[in-house]
Formats: structure tokens, C-alpha cells, sequence
């Protein structure tokens, strides 16, 4: 099922918005203090017009938070929707191995043929998964940004009936954390810009075998 983040884009639309209104204001209060020259002239002006301008660079701060925020979220959230293409192929190729008319010698290039492009589509994902944003962190890797968060274990594989496959993907690593990336977006209201890889790809081992001969089976 493909993850989406839009509950998280409609919360930095709705901060975004407030930060413009915010910012607008302040703004014009901190020009309608400009006849101060010296906090001698006017102690309590000269004290909010300090506290305006350090609202305006917080609000600026927020603001980049904000379009970092949504930048790595439209990144992951395109990334998974590649996860789910592929997922989907996958798992039609799957159930079409396990049907018992594929079983048998006169289908030993058919099943050996589905069980190459799998381990290609596999790769696809695993390429997926190890995504960088634009300045080169790993999008799935937790707080683990700085090396690929996922590494394949390749080898052979003897399956049933004589099927034999050479250099394929049979075992996935995760080498990222738990962690979660937090951008401030108002004050002391953080917002999650990162999905761990275990949180997304971790799951149970599988496996699609057919014991049933199908072929008498009629819709």
C-alpha cells in the first residue's frame, strides 16, 4: 500500500499561510518604529521593536523549515509511489508462478524468466529505498543520512524443480536507525520529514509456492 504524506502537506499549507500573515504584520509594526534611533528615545518602542525583529527571523527560520519540510516529503512521497508500481507487477508475477499451469518441465523457461525480472524489479526497489534528497541524505536511512540505508546479499539459488538462478538478490540489509528528522515549524511544534526504512520496507519473509495443480480449474 503506498504510504502518502498529504495530511502532512495540508498542515505545512495551513503554517505556511499563518507564517505570511504573521510576517506581514510584523513587518509593519517594525516600520511604523523606524523613527526610533536610540532606545534612549523611547525604551519600551526601542524593546519591541527588538522583539519584532527577532519574531521576523524566527518566522523567516520557520519558513525554510517549511520548504525543506515539503521538498523531502514530496521526494518520499515519490519515491513510494515507485514502491508501489513495482509491488504490484511483483505481485502479479507471483501469483502467475505459483499457478500449478506453469508447473513442469515445458514451463522451466517461463518460471525461470518471472524469477529474473522479480530479482530485477527487487533491485529497482532496493535502488528506491537507498533515494537522497538534493544535497545527498538518504531519505529512509533514519538519522543515518550519510551512507545508502539498504545493501543487497547476492548469491545463488537452487529453487524447485530444477530451477537454478546465478547472482541474485537474496537477502536485503537495512543499515539505517529508527530515528526520525524534525523540522520546527512554530514554536515548540515539530514536524516529521523522514520515514525510517524500517518503518516502510520491514516485513515478514515470504514465499509464493503453487502445490495445487490449477489446470483443472475453470472460471
Amino acid at each position: 500500500m503506498r504510504i502518502t504524506d498529504l495530511m502532512k502537506n495540508n498542515q505545512l499549507v495551513r503554517n505556511t499561510t499563518r507564517h505570511q500573515m504573521q510576517f506581514d504584520e510584523v513587518q509593519n509594526q517594525l516600520a511604523t518604529g523606524q523613527r526610533i534611533r536610540r532606545p534612549a528615545d523611547d525604551p519600551a518602542a526601542a524593546t519591541n521593536q527588538m522583539f519584532f525583529r527577532t519574531r521576523v527571523n524566527e518566522l523567516d527560520q520557520f519558513d525554510r523549515n517549511l520548504t525543506d519540510a515539503k521538498s523531502r516529503l514530496d521526494l518520499i512521497d515519490g519515491q513510494l509511489a515507485g514502491v508501489t508500481d513495482i509491488m504490484q507487477r511483483v505481485r502479479v508475477l507471483s501469483v502467475q508462478a505459483s499457478n500449478g499451469i506453469y508447473q513442469g518441465d515445458n514451463h522451466f523457461e517461463l518460471r525461470q524468466a518471472i524469477a529474473k525480472e522479480i530479482d530485477q524489479h527487487l533491485r529497482q526497489m532496493v535502488e528506491l529505498a537507498n533515494g537522497r534528497d538534493s544535497t545527498g541524505r538518504a531519505l529512509f536511512g533514519g538519522h543515518v543520512v550519510e551512507r545508502l540505508p539498504f545493501e543487497t546479499v547476492q548469491g545463488n539459488v537452487e529453487g524447485l524443480q530444477g530451477l537454478e538462478l546465478e547472482n541474485v538478490i537474496t537477502a536485503v540489509r537495512y543499515r539505517g536507525d529508527i530515528g526520525k528528522q524534525l523540522r520546527e515549524v512554530e514554536r515548540d511544534q515539530y514536524l516529521d520529514v523522514n520515514l525510517p526504512g524500517n518503518k516502510v520496507f520491514w516485513g515478514t519473509n515470504m514465499t509464493v509456492t503453487g502445490t495445487v495443480d490449477n489446470s483443472a480449474y475453470q472460471a
